[in-house]
């Protein structure tokens, strides 16, 4: 009998209009933190995170354990 392997994740290419949709949400999440008082262009998500985020949220999967750095 072999193991199992876990299944793994995959790379995806987002558009332009994507990219763009991705990159304005940050950049709101930059502003608002530097109004909060820190600075947001080092503590804001990745876009990365930012785009798992929305596709998790929008398929109803709970958050991921591999991205809870930015949680604590």
């Amino acid at each position: 009998m072999t193991k199992r392997k876990k299944a793994g994740g995959v790379a995806v290419m987002l558009d332009a209009e994507l990219t763009d949709a991705v990159r304005q949400l940050r950049e709101k999440v930059i502003r608002q933190m530097n109004d909060a008082g820190v600075y947001g262009a080092v503590a804001a998500p990745s876009m990365g995170y930012v785009a798992r985020q929305l596709l998790r949220s929008k398929l109803g999967l709970s958050d991921s354990a591999l991205d809870d750095v930015y949680q604590r």
